[in-house]
């Protein structure tokens, strides 16, 4: 409740609040992906943290939400990444919602 309302007072004054409200609203979200993604917009919009490790970290944060959201679009972009666990789960995912249509498709 404190960061929201920090947040609500000046996000230029304290870009702190908007990013951590993101952090924590997106860790509570669950399964809920209306929820996920209102979070994951507060830390993309979020401005450039006071402390360098915080900038760092919420670079670094924008990058891997940004990754995910291009990768859900197409398998294709799951290999546009250093890290080789998310392209097997990229991958992973991807396989695993096609079969499931095909399935479908099949009973159908």
């Amino acid at each position: 409740e404190v960061l929201r309302e920090s947040e609500s007072l000046s996000k230029r004054s304290n870009p702190l609040a908007p990013y951590l409200l993101g952090i924590l609203e997106r860790q509570a979200a669950g399964a809920d992906r209306g929820r996920l993604l209102a979070a994951e917009e507060k830390i993309l919009n979020s401005a450039e943290q006071p402390a360098e490790e915080l900038e760092a970290q919420r670079q670094k944060l924008s990058r891997e939400i940004n990754y995910w959201r291009l990768a859900e679009s197409s398998p294709r972009h799951c290999v546009k990444t250093f890290d080789a666990a998310h392209v097997v789960l990229c991958l992973s995912v991807h396989v695993i919602s096609h079969l499931g249509q095909a399935v479908t498709r099949a009973e159908g």
